[in-house]
């Protein structure tokens, strides 16, 4: 137990910590927006994935990989922008053959072996919303 721990750490307090001065605000009217984060060397990916779906990429050449997941591919239909999502992945092996025999005394059983992970984020960000002040 610590009676003047930094508020940063973790520690047992003696008594609760209450702050001397404070301000309370209403937050409303918040507008997110859903973005695709995605680095730009993955653009050549996006190119042939959306040609061997007989979209033709010339108009998208000036864009980075980005823009065009964030402002092009929103304007396709679900399905399209499904499939290319689903397309932009790659395999990660879990664990080697000598590892094998190790995760089934540990764990009963052996998972398989690959798995498929995203090569980009999806992440909602405020883009704006309203703050009151109370008190």
């Amino acid at each position: 137990m610590v009676d003047d721990a930094a508020l940063t750490h973790e520690y047992w307090y003696k008594s609760k910590l209450i702050p001397v001065e404070y301000n309370e605000y209403r937050i409303s009217e918040c507008i997110k927006k859903r973005y695709i984060i995605i680095p730009s060397k993955e653009k050549m990916r996006i190119k042939e994935i959306i040609e061997t779906m007989g979209v033709c990429f010339d108009r998208l050449e000036k864009y980075n990989a980005f823009q065009i997941m964030n402002e092009w591919l929103p304007r396709q239909s679900e399905t399209f922008q499904e499939q290319v999502k689903k397309k932009l992945t790659h395999k990660v092996e879990e664990y080697t053959e000598g590892s094998a025999e190790i995760y089934k005394k540990i764990f009963g059983n052996i998972p398989e072996r690959f798995r498929e992970e995203k090569d980009f984020r999806e992440i909602e960000y405020l883009e704006k919303c309203k703050i009151e002040y109370i008190t």
